[in-house]
This record gives structure tokens, sequence and C-alpha cells, in this order.
């Protein structure tokens, strides 16, 4: 073999390595050309000077088997006068690396020449390709001898010619990964080179090895790792990845965004947080496993939790609405409750509006000159509520017309307040009178955080106007502490939100936290008052979601006691440190809170289940069939399939809205990806891990169908698109109609909403032409009948179901009738019945599952209801905690099973056992 091909082969396995970035490029007149259920990408760092270029080629075991043919088109490169093919395999399972013999062509010859038959005669010649010395059966003829089967073919043809490599690897080998790679120099010596990456798993993104097998300890409970069950028929599934189960960490994805936290004092492992749309949650074992707490609890957004100072079983929360504006608020469900039994149940004490706003520390206590114990509780309408009875709260003082309280702190005999409108507060007789303490500070009176020094109790800082202050006399004197900005972060964004002292160590200084928004890991730690700032280190191993964004600054809780020990919410999941914030590592066991939109289920394989979610993306499930004993699971665990920095996204989101999988081909995927209110195609052809957006396919509704046609797989549907040739290119359906529904009879009848209207519309013809139907308010979801192909449900923001019946020929409205109370569908504390989805049971017409959430008056709903007689009655399912809002349900084609999507995670109604 000619000295410049093996120096170039040399050059391209050690310079392109085992990863590699795969943005695109141009190819610069060499071009790959793949069979379709291939997915291609380009090394945009191209160096020809340097003979490295590479492509690479991710396809998953099924794929593979059936379609790895790749083909190096040489047309355009000129007359090439010599060229090598080299085939390096790496088997992660097994630590090492098997290189394929090289092969060198000249003046359009191979070298080495083979001939192993399969029909292949004159210009077309077959070479044989090595591992580990022992010769591979041809791909097609003969058995698979070995774990890997190649062969190369060379065609002649116009110019240059083609080199084809067919690659064949079993479906059972996990772990292995092969590389082609083709050098050619030309006439004129300039030399040029591709690479094949091909994937013998889909274990994870390009560049990455995949993940070696499950390795499940005999005897482990996968089940009680990933669901926690609160009746027999009713489960709360916590999606679990492969390293969370090996090391017997119980599941929870968490994702929803924590405002509140805090730790007894009395009992250190009691811990309560309340997030912004699922209520509240507490921990019996210091952080180790949560589960919901909201028994009675009217409200969806919690933004201050606090435990009485002198009983673990007594907590006070203030509830508030889920989303602004406040006005659409119901005061009769908000405001500030108690709990007596550990947050089991709740009673609402005083009804009040609460400002949504993370980070704030709304609860104090303290007490009055004689000893007796006072509860504080500030509120946007009714300023700061005191009670010396812990039953009764009245409004005290002058702080009505302080606009938003952000921060309460109770020092000795001091009442400290930070308002919007009116900066530090200060009052010495209980809350009655208050003295505005706002000198040194400029730029405004807006204070957000207070901290006061337990070593020093005249030693203070606050977050003011967007810069921290500290003063040293207590607040008679501010000083400038940092300026916006002064603190590291990842984006130049980041504001301070939230300051909090350490418990007073037993010898040295306390440590100062400070919660940064809009940058990742958003905690820093100072331990000389400010003066230097850490960042923590982050074990992220155990995480569900390793790649924090950190979009929000959220509360966090210290340990009263333990000056080293606190909890801290990064992007939702929460963190637990030991040693005073130098190090974090996950402690969000059970803790769930993916909000679905969609499963995909497969017939074929009970536990192979996709989840599309609301700002998370994609996870996938991992089917436990071979466990120990030969048990398996009921659950499966999960792996996420969109642990990403930066792509895939669209517009910097990354929410997905259903799935679609090409009947031909499990590993040929399409999802719409992006924000809730604007979503592009995106494609991926090897069962999820890299996705290619069909930017040309915008959708401007979330609300949208995404699906096969179950007799023609080259028809696809895709909200206002369709594709006629399985997504080569795409149309619109009709201008203005959004398709939201395909009846299971007929798949040529589909169901739209037009664009901007209430107006619900039918066509016959996959879309070509549509007919009116009906108009109904806010109009979410339609659930055409599995049995009728003229009658669907509709499912609404703010009312009960509606089942609509048309008149088979002319389409007209035969039947359009409302349920609700009357039928047993119950209201949220806010009067209303909002049921946005209607499943019906595949196997059972009269079986029916309904449920949604109160988006209107934010607001919990009691759960899910079920009906056996076509709706005609319904009753609800007891057992779902949290506050009840569901946002997709579907049958399980195979099993007893309702999947049922909240904000609290994913829930599995096993209905037989009911």
């Amino acid at each position: 073999m000619r000295k410049w091909a093996t120096g170039l082969l040399c050059l391209l396995l050690l310079a392109v390595g085992w990863g590699g970035n795969l943005p695109s490029a141009s190819a610069g007149g060499m071009v790959l050309k793949a069979t379709k259920d291939t997915y291609v990408q380009k090394n945009s760092n191209t160096d020809f000077s340097a003979g490295n270029y590479q492509w690479n080629v991710l396809i998953s075991n099924s794929s593979l088997v059936q379609h790895g043919v790749f083909q190096f088109d040489l047309a355009g490169l000129g007359d090439i006068d010599s060229a090598i093919l080299a085939v390096n395999v790496k088997d992660s399972n097994l630590g090492q690396a098997f290189t394929l013999q090289a092969y060198e062509m000249q003046n359009t010859a191979w070298v080495n020449d083979q001939d192993l038959g399969s029909g292949l005669t004159g210009n077309n010649s077959v070479i044989g390709l090595e591992i580990a010395g022992a010769l591979v059966s041809v791909a097609g003829k003969g058995s698979y001898e070995l774990d890997v089967t190649s062969y190369v073919r060379r065609e002649q043809s116009e110019g240059a010619g083609k080199v084809t490599v067919a690659l064949g690897l079993v479906e059972q080998i996990s772990g292995r990964y092969a590389y082609i790679t083709l050098a050619t120099r030309n006439a004129d010596g300039q030399d040029k080179a591709a690479r094949l990456l091909v994937s013998a798993q889909s274990g994870g993104p390009a560049g990455q090895l995949p993940k070696p097998a499950i390795s499940i300890p005999e005897g482990l409970d996968t089940d009680g790792l990933t669901s926690t069950r609160f009746t027999p028929w009713l489960s709360q599934l916590h999606l679990a990845k492969q390293e969370q189960i090996e090391a017997g960490y119980k599941g929870g994805e968490a994702s929803q965004y924590i405002f509140s936290m805090d730790v007894s004092r009395s009992d250190p492992s009691r811990l309560v947080f309340g997030t912004d749309t699922t209520g509240i949650w507490k921990s019996e074992d210091g952080g180790g496993t949560w589960q919901p707490s909201t028994g009675n609890f009217g409200a969806m957004g919690v933004m201050a939790v606090a435990f009485d100072p002198d009983d673990a079983a007594v907590i006070y929360a203030l509830g508030s609405s889920a989303e602004s504006p406040q006005t659409w608020v119901t005061p009769a469900a908000t405001g500030l409750y108690k709990s007596v039994d550990g947050g089991g149940t709740w009673t609402l004490l005083y009804p009040a509006i609460v400002t949504r706003y993370s980070k704030s520390q709304l609860i104090a206590f303290g007490q009055t000159a004689a000893g007796q114990k006072i509860v504080y509780a500030g509120t946007q309408n009714d300023g700061l509520l005191k009670s010396v009875d812990e039953i009764a709260f009245f409004p005290v003082g002058s702080l009505t017309g302080t606009g938003i309280i952000y921060d309460v702190e109770v020092h000795g005999q001091k009442v400290l307040a930070a308002t919007e409108q009116r900066g530090v507060l200060v009052s010495g007789d209980e809350g009655l009178t208050w003295t505005e303490l706002n000198n040194g500070i400029s730029g405004g009176k807006k204070a957000i955080s207070l901290a006061v020094n337990p070593k020093d109790s005249g030693h203070w800082l606050v977050i003011a106007n967007g810069d921290i202050y500290q003063t040293y006399n207590g607040g008679l004197l501010w000083t400038l502490a940092a300026a916006k900005g002064q603190i590291s972060a990842s984006s130049g964004d980041a504001t301070y939100q939230k300051l909090e002292f350490s418990a007073l160590p037993a010898s040295g200084e306390p440590h100062l936290y400070l919660s940064l928004s809009a940058t990742q890991y958003n905690l820093r730690v100072s331990d000389d008052y400010g003066a230097t700032w850490n960042k923590p280190v982050h074990h992220t191993e155990l995480a569900y979601m390793r790649d924090n964004w950190g979009f929000y600054s959220e509360a966090f809780a210290v340990d009263k006691h333990d000056s080293e020990k606190l909890w801290v919410p990064f992007d939702d999941e929460i963190y637990f440190s030991g040693n005073g914030g130098r190090d974090f590592s996950p402690s969000s066991s059970g803790f769930s809170g993916v909000r679905a939109n969609f499963f995909l289920f497969d017939p074929l394989d009970e536990q192979n289940i996709y989840i599309s979610a609301y700002d998370r993306g994609i996870s996938r499930s991992i089917p436990l069939a071979q466990l120990p004993g030969g048990q398996r699971g009921k659950f499966p665990i999960f792996n996420y399939l969109m642990d990403d920095r930066y792509a895939p996204r669209f517009e910097g989101q990354k929410t997905t809205y259903g799935l679609a999988r090409d009947p031909a081909n499990p590993d040929h995927l399409f999802t719409s990806i992006g924000s809730w209110s604007k979503v592009s195609l995106a494609e991926s052809l090897d069962g999820g891990l890299n996705w290619t957006r069909h930017e040309e396919v915008i959708n401007t509704s979330n609300f949208m169908v995404l699906q096969y046609h179950e007799e023609d797989s080259d028809f696809i549907y895709a909200g206002r698109y369709y594709s006629s040739n399985g997504g080569a290119s795409w149309q619109l359906t009709g201008e203005g109609y959004t398709v939201r529904a395909i009846s299971p009879v007929d798949n040529d009848v589909v169901f739209a909403v037009r664009t901007g209207t209430n107006d619900i519309v039918v066509s016959r013809n996959r879309g070509l032409t549509w007919s009116d139907v009906v108009t109904l308010g806010s109009p979410r979801t339609i659930t055409p009948d599995a049995a009728d192909v003229n009658s669907f449900w509709v499912g609404r923001w703010n009312a009960g179901p509606h089942k609509i019946t048309m008149e088979p020929v002319s389409g007209q409205v035969l039947i359009n009738r409302e349920y609700g109370a009357d039928e047993g569908l119950l209201p949220s504390p806010s009067g209303n019945i909002a049921v946005w989805s209607v499943a019906q049971d595949p196997h059972n017409s009269q079986h029916l599952i309904a449920g949604g959430s109160d988006q209107q008056r934010m607001s919990p709903l009691p759960g899910f209801f079920e009906s056996y007689d076509g709706g005609e009655n319904w009753s609800l399912v007891p057992g779902m905690e949290g506050t009840g809002d569901i946002w997709v349900i579907q049958f399980h084609p195979g099993l007893p099973q309702v999947w049922l999507g909240t904000s609290a995670g994913t829930w599995i109604y096993e209905y037989e056992k009911r």
C-alpha cells in the first residue's frame, strides 16, 4: 500500500477519534449517497489540506440489518489515482477495538480484490473484510458467523465510479460502532477522504458510545423505583433512567418550578416545597423521597411554605394562581392555608391574592413581648397578615400600599420586609408601624430579598434595584456590595434573586448563599460575606436530566441547625449539599413533573413507549424483559433522549407535540418541536437520538395531529400539513385548517379547527376539501368515535365534553350534547368543569376516560372520570394526588391501562383492578 494512503488512514483514525461535531457542511465535491432509511450528518470541521473529512451515519439495529447499505459516489472528484478503504469497529462492552483490513485502490482497480460470489460479475467485485483475522460471511450469503458482516462492492460507472459498503450488525449485539473510512488521491495529487459512523444500537446521541446492557441486582423491586402506587388501580410513574435503577435510586423527573421550600426546625428530616402548578410536596426522610401533599389544598401555585418552628406537624402555605394576571385568581381558593397533620390535609384560614413570584419568603414567626407566638404572612391585596392564636389572621400596619411584598424576616422584636414600592421596611412594634430604611440605596425602591447575619444582628444584606447592598448598622446606611452582573454567571441576563445565610456554625463564619436567574446551576456560595463567590460542583450522574439550563432562580432551604446542609432545586430537580454548598447531588426521588402530551405505544412490544412532553422533549422506555430470575417489571425505565445543550430545538425551545412511527421502519419517527405556540416538524431515522428539522413545515398551533395513514404509509398528517411521499415533501391541507383528529374507522376522515375560530370542520378525503360541522367555544381536543365514523367527542377549556353526531351523507349535526354535573362530572373549587380530553377504550367503545385542567381559574380539579355506558354517566376515579390537572389521556393498545399526562408526571390507571 502506498505510503501516502497509510499516512492518511492513520491521520483519519487518530484525528477524527470516536466522537466529533456533527453540524452540516458542504461536501466540496465528494458526495455520500445512502438509502432513505439512514440518517446522515456532516462534519463542519472539514480540512481538506489535512485530508480530514468525515460523514457520520447513525442507524439503529433494526434499520441497520435491513438498510445498512451506504454508497460513496466518487463522481466529480476527477481521475482518482488511488484510494484506500478501511473499517474500524469499536465494541464498548468489551472495551476494545477491532481494526478491519484496509484496502487500496490504484487506477480504479482494487488491490487484494477477492470475488466472494453473491452474483456479482464483470466490473462488479466484492472485497472480503476481516475482523481479528477471521473472514466474515458476505451479506445476504450464508449465516452471520460473527457480530459484524461486511462487504465492499466496486461498481464501474461513468466518471470515477462508485464504492458501496454494506454493513450488517445482528440485532442482539449492543454497544458496537463501526467506522468506514474512504480516502482518495486524485491524479493531480489532491487528497480527500470520507468517513461513516455506523451504530449497532440506539444508545445515545451521535458521537457517543451506547450504554452497556442493563445490570440490575437480582431481587431488586424495579416497580418500586419506577413508580409509587397510591391505590391498587392507580400508580404515579417516575421516569427513571438506567443509572438510577442500577444504583437503587427511585426515579423522578421533577420539571415543575419550585417557588418555595422549607425544612423543619424541630425535625430536619421533614421538608416541604411548593410549586407553580402542582401544589405542595413533602419529604419525611431528609429529602430522600418525595410525595404529593395536596389534600384539600385549593390552589395550583404555592408561593410560600413554612414549618412551625416548634412543631413539624404544623405547616403554613400561601396558595396562589398558577399564572398571571392575578385577576384570573379565584380568591376563595387562594390565600393562607394551614396543615396540622404534616401536610396530609389543608385548611384555608384566610382567602387572599398572592403574587406569583418565585424565591419569596413570605411566612415568618415571631414573639410578643410576653412570649406568645406570632405568625406573619405577606399577601398582595391585604398586605401583611398577623395572627397571635395561629388560627385567626388579620391585616396589620400600613403595608397595603407597598405593592408586592417579596420577603418577610423576623429577628428578635424586629420585623423586616422587602417591598416593591417602599424598599426595605422595619417594624419594632409587631407590624403596627413601619420605617423605611433605604439610605444609600440608589435607583429606586424595589427590594426583593433580605438576609440577616446570624453572627451579627446589625449586618444585613438586601437585593435592591438589581444590585446587592449591605449594612452594618441595622439598615441606617447601606453600601454597594455587588453591582449588577459583577458576580459571574453564564448569561449576561442573569440577575440576583435571593440571599440567605446558613445556620451559625460552631466555629468560623456562616455561609452566604445567592441564587441567580437565567444561568445554569444558579447558586453561588460565599464564605467571606460576599467578598468572593464560588460556584458549586454538581454531580449529575443520577439526575434524570443532566443538562441544567437554570432559566429561573428557585427557592431553596437551609437547615436551621446544621450550617452545612441545604437543598436547592436546579432547573426543578432537587439537589442536596452536606458540605455548605461546595458539592451537590440529586435528591429528588419520587418528585415527578414532566407534563406529557402524547404517548407513542408499540402494538408489538407493550413496554416500548415514547413520551413527548411540554418543555422537555422526548423520553423513551427501556423494556425490562430479562430481569434476574426471569422476572419482568410492570413499568419500564426510561432514557431521556434530549439531554442536550443547544439542539434539537426550534427557536430555542424543545416542547414536542406528538410522535408518529413509520409502519415500515420503527426507528423512523416524526415529531413537532418548538414552543407552546409555534413548532417545526422534525424527523429522526435512529429511534429519536438525532433529529433533522423540516423548517418548511411550521405550525402555529400546538393542538395538532401527527399520524400516519393506517392503510397508506406514505401519507402522513402533521397539523396544517400533510405528506403523500413518506415525508419527503409537505403541503398544506387547506389554508387555515389544523388537523386535530383522524377517524380510526376510516383514516380518510379527518377533523380540524379553522385557525382563529372555534369552527370544527371535517374532511372525508384526507384534507383535500372541508365541510363545516359545528362551532363550540374553546375546543381543545377532538376524539373520533372508534365505532362510528360520524360521531366524535370534543374536549373544551372550560366546560364539560360535547358528543357530536353527524348525518352520514349531508354531514348535518344530528346530536350536540354537553355532559356536565348532571352526569357526574365534578367542578374545580372555582366552579369550572374543564374536561379537555376524552379517551375511548379500543376494545370497548362504551368505556371512556375524561379529564382536564382548569386553565381559566387556575385551580385544581378532582382528577379524572370514567364511564362504562358511552358517557351517559360518569364517576370520579379516586386516588390521584396532586392538583389533578390532566393534559392527555390514552389507552394502552395491548394492556388494560390508561396513561395520563399531568403536571405531577405520568399516572397509570389499571382499570381492571378497580
